[in-house]
């Protein structure tokens, strides 16, 4: 079978873990490049993918120059999707993009305008409308058996440990990442979008930061008493099976600007 060569935008945590399990189902799959500002991101992504012929770049826009390259997989964080998407759209690659597709209206509009005129494939990662479950969800849904949806309640909780990993690295800023409803809850939008078969008309909300405040700082050595993990460990650290030294700020006193509880109110068309 013929190889598919892929380009990697950024090389954290996560890329590392996705691309790992695409190359190892996927054994026609070959990470041709990757590209990080972080040097030591890009060799431990090596080290983890199994990726070790994968070429080190200095500029993502070495590898979208490679004909043999023919999808790129957009792995960095939120803000720079946009670029890096109509910069492969341009180059004639495939795209996959990591949820959330960008941080502002007018991004997404590039994003969308790029993909109609240079007409590559495109997906982006909400994965959960592939999920057997959902699916199950929304054929009942849409057969009409349960009658009409007039409401949906839905709530999304998240361990200490996640919201830790989350108030701690780049996704705590909203210059990189967005909302923290934007990063963390787009699923659950998404979702909520697919099985209403709509989308929003108008929106409230409100919210706050009360649990990760310096004031809670002791609860870290708590959680980790009761449940034999820092705060900072994840399912990223088990499904790898890598335990780096961390190096972001505790979670409770980072400078972080996005909210760790929020309710919103969507009305649909």
């Amino acid at each position: 079978m013929k190889k598919v060569k892929i380009g990697v935008f950024g090389a954290g945590g996560h890329s590392s873990g996705m691309v790992k399990i695409l190359c190892d189902l996927e054994k026609n799959v070959e990470v041709k490049a990757v590209y990080d500002p972080d040097v030591q991101c890009m060799k431990d992504f090596k080290t983890i993918t199994g990726q070790r012929n994968a070429k080190c770049c200095k500029s993502y826009q070495e590898f979208l120059s490679d004909p043999e390259i023919t999808w790129t997989m957009v792995m960095s964080p939120n803000s720079f999707h946009k670029e890096q998407v109509v910069a492969s759209f341009e180059s004639g690659k495939h795209v996959f993009s990591e949820k959330p597709l960008a941080t502002t209206i007018k991004d997404c509009q590039e994003i969308y305008d790029a993909h109609k005129k240079f007409k590559r494939l495109f997906a982006t990662g909400f994965v959960l409308r592939y999920a057997p479950m959902y699916r199950k969800v929304k054929e009942l849904l849409d057969s009409g058996e349960f009658g009409r949806v007039i409401a949906i309640d839905a709530n999304e909780n998240i361990s200490p440990a996640h919201g830790g990993y989350i108030m701690s690295n780049w996704r705590r800023l909203s210059r990189f990442a967005g909302s923290h409803l934007l990063e963390k809850c787009c699923h659950d939008l998404d979702l909520i979008n697919w099985f209403a078969g709509s989308l929003p008309s108008k929106v409230a909300s409100f919210g706050g930061n009360d649990f990760f405040i310096p004031k809670n700082a002791w609860r870290r050595d708590e959680i980790k008493k009761r449940t034999g993990k820092d705060i900072f460990h994840t399912w990223f650290d088990e499904l790898t099976h890598l335990y780096l030294p961390h190096k972001e700020p505790c979670p409770f006193k980072s400078d972080k600007d996005i909210l760790d509880n929020q309710v919103s109110i969507l009305q649909y068309r």
